[in-house]
């Protein structure tokens, strides 16, 4: 694997850990940025294989290389909904946590 292989898979691997932490920990703001964060490296990452499965294809480069490219991106894409969806459940979260200072009043029953 070269070095920039191995650059990618520590960059998405990262990645998806913020994700599954956005999914599946407590609600946080800074969950928000992450979120958004990875959607942008994602979004950059299809981008990149997109433009060299374009360039294998206008070349007439290695088929396997260009299926591989494919792949990638679309692994890439669906990352990049994936932490799309954990920004939303990060939002989520933080609306149903009740502010600190402010407890909920009681309900009054008559």
């Amino acid at each position: 694997m070269t070095a920039f292989g191995v650059l990618v898979l520590a960059m998405s691997l990262g990645m998806v850990a913020m994700v599954l932490r956005n999914i599946f920990g407590a609600p946080h703001r800074r969950g928000i940025l992450a979120g958004r964060v990875a959607m942008l490296v994602f979004a950059g990452l299809a981008a990149y294989f997109l433009m060299i499965a374009h360039q294998g294809k206008v070349r007439q480069g290695n088929p396997d290389a260009i299926f591989a490219a494919q792949r990638y991106m679309i692994g890439s894409v669906l990352a990049m909904l994936l932490s799309a969806y954990s920004v939303g459940v990060q939002r989520r979260k933080l609306d149903r946590k009740p502010a600190a200072g402010n407890p909920q009043p009681p309900t009054s029953e008559v």
